[in-house]
């Protein structure tokens, strides 16, 4: 599950555009590499408090509200990102039975100093007026304000003297409360503690799961052409008992092939591999067992085959083939 920073940008952006909040970075530092960020974001969820950790290639964002009557649980949720790698994992705190889910993102994790860069980037159009200076929540700030004509809507804004970073957005709508939409609680440039990073043990699970997903297609340098299984023997006698279940496999070249025969009433299967030096057809067989209640009957039995990778994989370029095979268990069980 992606946090909700990205759907934020697109929705500030409305907002805050006609008021001229592009023009304000000026020239700010580029944006740190190591911090904390504890903010109060009202922007879709009233009172979320959002917290950012970065140590340079990792960050980790934690999301959460305290329970209110339409979630009497509250909320509580954490994503870890592998900035280069392009990968995050999250996890929900509360609801400990959801699994840990893993992607890829495309690069942009909604950080807050690069969430800020987004709405204050463009330097060319308006240049709303600095209405002051003022220390807030231990960080120096310049103090905007701004107002769309059409609409009614009056902003103010304190951004970070050093680095641009929105520390709060107030909004006065036309005819109601003036509302904060987002405010920096604390700000700390201070190396965050390696054990904020570490991922959950369900994460590993899937982290496998979403790299198989992602995983390339196998190919190898030869294929297996066709297979055979062939007709077992007829049986009448006491159960349970071992049958013979004998296949052909044929390729186009060398290789490793990897094969199993199965059958649906021994509730088992055989599984192997045999080595070609060349293209041909070679012969394989396993003994399956036949438990089953006394009485007549039958059964499916399958033949499965695939030429294998040089690291042992055969991917889903299965060949198949069925045959019917029946027995009689009419002497009782041994």
């Amino acid at each position: 599950m992606r946090f909700y920073r990205i759907v934020l940008i697109i929705i500030v952006f409305q907002f805050l555009l006609p008021l001229g909040l592009s023009n304000l970075r000026g020239q700010s530092k580029p944006a740190p590499q190591t911090y904390s960020v504890t903010e109060t974001n009202s922007m879709m969820v009233s009172g979320m408090s959002m917290k950012f950790y970065r140590d340079g290639s990792k960050a980790l964002v934690d999301q959460s509200f305290a329970p209110r009557p339409q979630d009497p649980k509250g909320f509580h949720i954490r994503t870890l990102y592998d900035l280069p790698g392009l990968k995050f994992w999250t996890w929900d705190l509360i609801e400990t039975e959801r699994p840990c889910s893993a992607g890829t993102f495309g690069g942009d994790w909604g950080g807050p100093f690069e969430f800020s860069a987004k709405l204050t980037a463009d330097m060319d159009k308006q240049q709303p007026p600095l209405v002051g200076k003022e220390t807030l929540n231990g960080v120096a700030t310049k103090v905007f304000e701004m107002a769309d004509p059409k609409e009614g809507v009056k902003s103010k804004v304190w951004l970070d003297e050093q680095y641009g970073l929105i520390i709060k957005w107030e909004m006065t709508p036309a005819n109601g409360p003036t509302q904060t939409m987002l405010e920096v609680k604390q700000l700390s440039f201070a190396k965050p503690p390696a054990s904020v990073f570490a991922k959950p043990v369900a994460c590993a699970k899937a982290e496998a799961e979403a790299a198989a997903a992602q995983a390339p297609e196998i190919k190898t340098a030869h294929q297996v052409t066709s297979v055979h299984l062939e007709d077992p023997p007829k049986y009448t006698g006491p159960c349970p008992v071992i049958m013979h279940f004998t296949g052909a496999i044929t390729t186009d070249g060398p290789g490793t092939v990897w094969f199993k025969i199965s059958a649906g009433v021994t509730g088992k299967e055989g599984e192997g591999e045999v080595k070609f030096s060349a293209a041909g057809t070679k012969k394989v067989s396993k003994d399956l067992i036949v438990s089953t209640e006394p009485g007549g009957g039958g059964g499916s039995a399958l033949l499965e085959a695939a030429m294998e990778d040089e690291d042992g994989r055969h991917g889903d370029s299965i060949a198949r083939a069925n045959n019917r095979f029946e027995f009689d268990c009419g002497g009782g069980k041994r």
